[in-house]
């Protein structure tokens, strides 16, 4: 059951999640301060939910960026993984991603 690419699946999964967390948070944003639900909003439980997501997606992306320093494939240091282009595999996408977040 010691699955060696576990830290791969991790990776892509919490990649996505994070992406789905993140469009969540910046969606009831938008709600937020537009105020477009005015007739069945409530200003408390949006904001509430929006921090929820922005949180949780801090969380998730912390998953990913740890996930990626354990994979044993890519071998990502810490500089890697937080400065952008420094890592050798992938420049660019890597830095995206750390200029991303």
């Amino acid at each position: 059951m010691n699955d060696p690419h576990i830290w791969w699946y991790v990776t892509r999964a919490s990649a996505v999640i994070a992406w789905v967390l993140l469009t969540l948070s910046v969606i009831w944003g938008i709600l937020l301060s537009t105020r477009l639900l005015r007739k069945i909003d409530n200003p408390g439980w949006l904001q509430d939910l929006h921090k929820y997501f922005g949180g949780a997606a801090l969380i998730v992306v912390a998953l990913h960026v740890a996930s990626l320093m354990l994979d044993g494939w890519l071998h990502l240091s810490l500089l890697e993984a937080l400065v952008p282009f420094e890592a050798a595999h992938r420049t660019v996408p890597v830095a995206l991603g750390i200029l991303s977040l």
